[in-house]
């Protein structure tokens, strides 16, 4: 049976008939399905467009709520009654009165068609006064403040929790574990996740009885857990029978000013619980979000410093549903202090800050992204090599944490969502890490009113860094080839790689040895007979041992002259071998030995070296 009605709340409107093809489909979808369904458009007095966004309750002569939904686009609704009965609509729109629609009798099975009009008495609450006056009751009662103030609230909890109900978006979201300081200031480390998917909401809390029954937190010996409030707990009975409320002022929490009602728990409850503010803005009516911190938690007043609480936001979109853009909990991080020496009591001790966040990257819905949310606190900046151009490919990061980004074609990064802090950045590039050289960190300091900090890295010489990674130890004096007449050869050149096994596995503790076609200076000449002398005793080499990752650096190896590089074990060299065989080859004829020249150009190479697996062959004896 479908019955048709009118609502006249100020005039008629006029039904809009151009309804979408995939409108009707619902329209059809829910008819056809069991129960008491009561459809429509509400439209606005003055304009008669449709109101997106208004949230449309069945409610029965007791007042109880038998359905709810929010109106769409275009103003039309479709909403399922649990049960039938003498039946009407009240319709919620944020800024305005409530408005309701005539009893109805809706028998089992019905689809009743109403066309509303909403009234066009806009509520203003720039005009109300913060008062101190506890109320430990919120219900409707004309005249009072906190009750006016908490209607305007309770609308926009109230499309928040039917919009996590229904599961209506899909989001990408990010999620921060963050560990600060004692001070909660220096950003320690970071643990990001980012996720995506449908969900009924991106932040749940606990549910609402639980919450009041056993408290916002629990506290033992072994761990600390807290819980924030969500809109269902808000609009819970339970929550409101158990606080009182007063309004407090806002000015300058948003452009326009907000008025807060201020809440927490009613006399006589000792256990651990959230006292807050909910703020609305005056002009708009709108919430904007719920700061509240942890009471009675029972624990020493040095955790407490730390101000453990939070905040969740509040944000109508564009189609009139309400989402938690953003979220944070601040907590205390407690450690075993002993046995305090008065009492004979374990105490915890202060070890630092944990921050739990989130942020909704984008919200998507069935007509593609319906939020995209901003960047937040941001470190912005650009990295540049020696001479002042641009590092591409740099990766910029704070250190133990996700918290990392790359630097594009102009060397520039960034990193967002960030809370103020004091950051401490690193960054790598791959010819920084072929010599295993980490740059200075750098410092940010990221204050709670500053939207973005600049900052531009720049990366030392060439030439400073081959003198860092080597201990900033002069290079030796130089030596001379072996040809004739003898060249002069500097020894400013730093050899490094990897040493691996055949399977890719790095060989640790490792010799590597360079030896170069080159005698010492100052030996390497007969004053008396002005020509070369003998070889012996004035060959030098350079050993340079692998790291447990199988990393060597050979600092300060001669420069455009012949070398020979190659890896042995702790007693396979003897120096008095080079006395009778001029070449590592002819000491180690079937192991492998690797051969290069480091030019002046380029005084460093990378050599990566595979390290035989087999029992090595004993080296030539020298002949005698």
């Amino acid at each position: 049976m479908v019955v048709i009605g009118a609502l006249v709340a100020g005039g008629i409107g006029k039904w809009n008939r151009q309804v979408s093809s995939l409108v009707a489909m619902i329209l059809l979808a829910v008819t056809n399905a069991s129960g008491q369904v009561i459809q429509g458009r509400i439209s606005d007095a003055g304009s008669e467009q449709g109101i997106a966004g208004a949230m449309v309750t069945v409610v029965d002569r007791r007042g109880d709520e038998l359905g709810r939904v929010l109106s769409w686009t275009n103003g039309q609704f479709v909403v399922r009654a649990d049960r039938p009965g003498e039946l009407r609509v009240r319709v919620d729109r944020i800024g305005y009165a409530t408005t309701f629609s005539d009893f109805v009798h809706v028998a089992l099975g019905d689809t009743v068609m109403l066309s509303l009009v909403s009234t066009a008495e806009a509520i203003s609450l720039e005009g109300i006064e913060a008062s101190a006056d506890r109320r430990c009751e919120l219900r409707p009662a004309e005249g009072l403040a906190v009750a006016k103030v908490w209607e305007e609230a309770r609308k926009a909890l109230a499309a928040t929790a039917w919009t996590e109900e229904r599961g209506m978006y899909r989001y990408e979201t990010l999620r921060v574990r963050r560990q600060m300081d004692e001070a909660g200031w220096d950003v320690e480390s970071e643990d990001r996740i980012y996720g995506e998917g449908y969900s009924s909401a991106p932040y749940v809390a606990r549910s609402a009885d639980s919450l009041v029954t056993h408290g916002f937190a629990e506290i033992t010996a072994a761990e600390a857990r807290f819980w924030g409030p969500d809109a269902e707990v808000l609009l819970s009975e339970s929550f409101l029978g158990s606080h009182c409320f007063h309004l407090v002022p806002g000015e300058g929490l948003a452009d326009e000013g907000a008025t807060g009602i201020a809440f927490e728990p009613a006399e006589g409850r000792d256990i651990p619980g959230i006292s807050g503010t909910m703020w609305v803005n005056r002009r708009t009516a709108q919430l904007q979000r719920v700061d509240f911190r942890f009471i009675n938690l029972n624990v020493p007043p040095w955790l407490l410093a730390v101000e453990p609480g939070g905040s969740v936001e509040f944000l109508e979109l564009a189609n009139g549903s309400w989402i938690i853009p953003s979220w944070h909990l601040r907590t205390f991080r407690a450690g075993d202090g002993g046995t305090h020496p008065l009492t004979g009591r374990p105490y915890p001790t202060l070890e630092g800050v944990t921050v739990h966040a989130g942020q909704v990257l984008r919200a998507h819905g069935d007509d593609g992204v319906v939020f995209e949310g901003a960047p937040g606190h941001r470190i912005a900046g650009v990295i540049r090599d020696s001479l002042g151009a641009a590092l591409p490919e740099a990766r910029v990061f704070v250190a133990g944490s996700g918290l990392e980004t790359t630097t594009d074609s102009d060397g520039r990064f960034e990193l967002t969502h960030l809370v103020p802090g004091q950051y401490t950045l690193y960054f790598s590039h791959r010819y920084l890490d072929a010599v295993w050289y980490p740059p200075e960190p750098f410092s940010v300091t990221m204050g709670a009113a500053a939207e973005s900090v600049a900052v531009t890295l720049d990366t030392p010489p060439l030439k400073d860094i081959l003198g860092r990674i080597c201990d900033n130890a002069e290079p030796p004096s130089p030596m001379f080839s072996s040809e004739w007449p003898p060249r002069m050869i500097s020894r400013d050149g730093i050899l490094s790689g990897h040493v691996r096994d055949r399977n890719g596995v790095a060989v640790g503790d490792a010799r590597v040895i360079v030896i170069p076609d080159a005698f010492e200076v100052g030996e390497l000449m007969d004053p008396e007979k002005g020509r070369a002398m003998e070889n012996q005793g004035l060959r030098s080499w350079v050993v340079a041992r692998t790291s447990s990752e199988g990393f060597y650096r050979a600092c300060w190896v001669p420069l455009g002259v012949a070398l020979e590089v190659m890896v042995l074990r702790e007693d396979e060299f003897d120096q008095r071998w080079l006395e009778e065989h001029p070449s590592l080859r002819e000491i180690f004829p079937d192991r492998e030995v690797r051969s290069l020249t480091l030019d002046d150009q380029a005084p460093h190479r990378t050599l990566n070296i595979e390290a035989t697996t087999r029992a090595p062959t004993p080296p030539v004896s020298p002949a005698r």
